[in-house]
Formats: structure tokens, C-alpha cells, sequence
């Protein structure tokens, strides 16, 4: 189960995690990946384990030796894009569930919550905003992230819990 605790490091982190996504989202799109010629260069300074390529004639190794190459480049680029599809997915996914979770509190928790924390507003301009004082936004604060910690329990006996009876 989620804790209290990392429901609060998500909040204060949202706007960083929201960078990165945005970030590995970019660099899926502009991926260029590594050409042949990289693949060539990067593979010519391996040591050779396969026989020595003949110094004359015309051999068909050059055209085993291209596809190595290209296959070598292939899955490198494969392996990188899928780096960072693997570094996306997780984040995509708990900025939606906490977005989501924030969206099913009170309309007054929903709207601190997302100052606080989305907007990077102090509790003083908070407070100032909402007529006042300090010490009733801390406290909707707290009663926001103990109701965020609730939600995230529901949906884990739900999720987990069905998971659990299903294969019982």
C-alpha cells in the first residue's frame, strides 16, 4: 500500500516528475538512434571473434559483416527506446493517479492541494487568496492528504485485492 509519506513526495515532486515526463516524451520523438556508420565504427574496435576477414578478392563476409552491423544497430536502438518507454510508463502512470485522486477530493481540497502543489504556491499566498488564515490551510492540507492516502488504499484493494481473488 502507498504510503502517506510518498503520496507527500509525490506532491512535492509533481512539477519535477511532470518535466521528466515531458522530457522522455521529447526524446521518444526527436529518437534518431544509432545509424550503421555508428554501428560500424562502435563494432570495429570489438575484438573479432569470427574468422579474419580475407585482405583480397571478394568474399561474402562483407555481406554477413553488413548485416551484423545492421542487426548490431537495430537492436541498440530497440534497447534505448525501450529505456525510455520503461522510464515514462511508471511516471505517466502515478502523475495520472495522483491527478485523478486529487480530482475526487472536496472541491476546497482539490483547490489547496493543487496551489500548494501543482501551482507552487506558499501556504501565506494561499491563505491570502482564500481569506484565511494559515493555520486552516494547513490544516485542509493535512485532511486533503489523509483523504489522497484513503483513495490510494481503495484503489489498491481493488486493483491488488481482485488481482489476489482471482488467483486463489
Amino acid at each position: 500500500m502507498k504510503s502517506k509519506e510518498y503520496i507527500v513526495y509525490l506532491l512535492r515532486n509533481y512539477k519535477e516528475i511532470v518535466a521528466t515526463i515531458k522530457m522522455l516524451k521529447l526524446e521518444l520523438q526527436n529518437f534518431e538512434g544509432m545509424t550503421n556508420e555508428e554501428a560500424i565504427e562502435t563494432l570495429a574496435f570489438r575484438k573479432s571473434v569470427g574468422e579474419p576477414v580475407q585482405t583480397s578478392g571478394v568474399s561474402d563476409k562483407t555481406g554477413r559483416m553488413a548485416m551484423v552491423y545492421r542487426e548490431y544497430a537495430k537492436r541498440v536502438n530497440h534497447e534505448s527506446k525501450a529505456e525510455v518507454t520503461n522510464s515514462l510508463v511508471p511516471l505517466e502512470s502515478e502523475i495520472k493517479m495522483l491527478e485523478t485522486a486529487v480530482e475526487g477530493l472536496s472541491y476546497q481540497e482539490c483547490d489547496i492541494i493543487k496551489e500548494l502543489y501543482f501551482k507552487n504556491k506558499s501556504i501565506s499566498q494561499v491563505a491570502g487568496e482564500h481569506s484565511t488564515s494559515e493555520r486552516s490551510i494547513r490544516y485542509a492540507r493535512d485532511a486533503a492528504i489523509n483523504r489522497l492516502n484513503s483513495i490510494y488504499g481503495r484503489y489498491q484493494k481493488i486493483t491488488f485485492g481482485g488481482i489476489k481473488n482471482e488467483h486463489a
